[in-house]
């Protein structure tokens, strides 16, 4: 018998309130995930791959609210935990490398004090080995000179550097689970590269789960075991990346590749996505959001809920699933 996934995400249903009213943001996103596996989610903005994140490690503010759904992870339903309950695994076995790392770091704080808060807090390691513990991750992560960086504030380092400082504060207590949440965005190719290597070897190492959120589709590619597609709010496609990019089977999938540049190609092959994201306010949302911008749309997709088309260990949610390469 195979081993039961680290995370499973069930039919997860998510709203905020606004002035408009409430307005649904996911809807039966499901999705599950298997120790040491690396999973990329795709989508513009507004597609719903944070809020998903963010949702998932109950870290969404006052305005959302979870309306539905189940979130396992390690075999706990982590929606039925209690607050404390929750604190002791974030960070502990499941940590978050947020968007922007010099806004997540403390400002007032060294940052070698606020990877040692971690350890601490989780008690890790005995309290006369955290200093060498700090230093170690600091330097698994790739920073130079570590004993000095430990006492730099977050405004001292450049981009990169906080980035790795993120890094290792989430793997500080050595998680199973790591979400990225655009890792390499506002960094420069380079250290794009550095950060993405750093965060692949370390989990290949740990055996580590981690889910990629990105919009760099070449970057899913490049580090992904599987690919999920979100586009406002659904899960519309989920399918090893291999066969992902060889044969799309969404319209909205399709597209996205058809506008990812690629190097062998010009700026004249770019095809854009027609229109933008529907406006999840708005009172007559159809079951497809993706059918006021799909040329293969038909009256069904816009009155229909959904079919889930499941087989070949992927998953497409459209009533005109498409054949063949892109």
């Amino acid at each position: 018998m195979s081993a039961p996934p680290l995370l499973e995400v069930h039919d997860l249903a998510v709203s905020f309130s606004t002035r408009a009213g409430r307005v649904p943001v996911l809807e039966h996103v499901s999705f599950t995930l298997a120790k040491g596996e690396t999973v990329a989610m795709v989508g513009e903005s507004g597609s719903g791959k944070s809020v998903t994140a963010y949702a998932m490690l109950r870290l969404l503010d006052r305005a959302g609210r979870i309306d539905a759904g189940r979130v396992r992870f390690g075999g706990a339903d982590l929606f039925a935990l209690s607050d404390a309950e929750m604190a002791d695994i974030r960070g502990r076995e499941a940590a978050m490398i947020f968007q922007n790392p010099r806004a997540a770091l403390n400002p007032t704080r060294r940052v070698g004090d606020q990877i040692g808060d971690v350890l601490r807090r989780h008690g890790a390691i005995p309290a006369n080995q955290v200093r060498q513990r700090v230093l170690d991750l600091l330097d698994q992560v790739k920073i130079p000179d570590p004993a000095r960086r430990a006492n730099a504030y977050a405004f001292e380092l450049s981009g990169g550097m906080c980035q790795r400082v993120m890094i290792a504060l989430a793997l500080a207590c050595s998680p199973a689970l790591l979400i990225a949440d655009e890792p390499t965005t506002g960094l420069d190719v380079t250290t794009q590269a550095a950060v993405m290597a750093t965060i692949r070897a370390l989990a290949k190492d740990r055996r580590m789960a981690t889910i990629l959120i990105t919009h760099d589709l070449a970057l899913a590619a490049e580090q992904a075991d599987r690919v999920i597609v979100m586009h406002a709010g659904h899960v519309v496609e989920d399918a090893p990346t291999a066969a992902l990019f060889a044969a799309p089977r969404h319209p909205y999938t399709r597209a996205l590749l058809r506008a990812t540049p690629r190097t062998t190609g010009s700026l004249a092959d770019l095809e854009s996505i027609p229109g933008s994201l529907p406006t999840l306010t708005a009172p007559d949302l159809p079951p497809c959001r993706f059918a006021a911008r799909c040329p293969g749309a038909t009256a069904v997709c816009r009155r229909e809920p959904l079919p889930r088309h499941r087989g070949d260990g992927r998953l497409v949610a459209c009533h005109h699933p498409l054949e063949g390469a892109p």
